[in-house]
Parts: C-alpha cells; sequence; structure tokens
C-alpha cells in the first residue's frame, strides 16, 4: 500500500488538502459487490487502484484526471473500505483537514 498526500476535505482530490491510499486491485475485489460496484473494467489483479477519503476509487493518485472505478459510495463499501481495509485519514492529515476547516469557517 502507498499513501498520497493528496484531498480536499470532501475528498475530492481538488485544492486544499489531498490523500489517497493504493491498494492491489484483488484487495478491494474482497469485497462482496466489488464487479458490481466498480463495473468490468479490464484490470489484472497486480494493478493497483487508488481510494480516497470520499471512497471513491481512482486508478491514478493524480487528482486533477481521475478515471474512476468507484465514482460514489454507498454504507456497505464504507464499512469494507474502515473495517477490513482499515482506512482513515492518518491523523496528521486529519488535524490538518480539521483546522484548515476551522479557518474557512472563521473567514
Amino acid at each position: 500500500m502507498r499513501e498520497n498526500s493528496g484531498v480536499d476535505e470532501k475528498g475530492s482530490g481538488r485544492g486544499g488538502l489531498r490523500y489517497c491510499k493504493a491498494y492491489a486491485l484483488a484487495t478491494l475485489a474482497n469485497f462482496p459487490r466489488w464487479k458490481s460496484l466498480a463495473g468490468e473494467a479490464d484490470l489484472g489483479a497486480a494493478d493497483v487502484a487508488y481510494l480516497w477519503p470520499d471512497f471513491s476509487v481512482t486508478l491514478s493518485p493524480f487528482p486533477w484526471n481521475p478515471v474512476f472505478l468507484v465514482p460514489k459510495s454507498n454504507p456497505e463499501w464504507e464499512l469494507f473500505c474502515r473495517n477490513e481495509l482499515g482506512f482513515s485519514l492518518p491523523p496528521g492529515i486529519q488535524n490538518a483537514k480539521n483546522q484548515a476547516i476551522s479557518q474557512l469557517e472563521r473567514g
């Protein structure tokens, strides 16, 4: 697994803080409904995809030109990512995100 500091507070990867984590597709495919979630992309199990804080999955760690495998999340997928993959923002990124949101709210 590789990490990329690369997602804003909404997890879109556009502007501000950015973060994603790389996973082998074989790992993501352990989700029981992976094929219905990600579609029928012709990708090998050794390929890597990037999970973002909004639980979308892209083929690139670069947020400005995403190719989505999973464009939107659902509650089952989020639970899998949190519980099975242990996915969350690292504390330093989470703290920086909270500070940025606080500064935006103050104007």
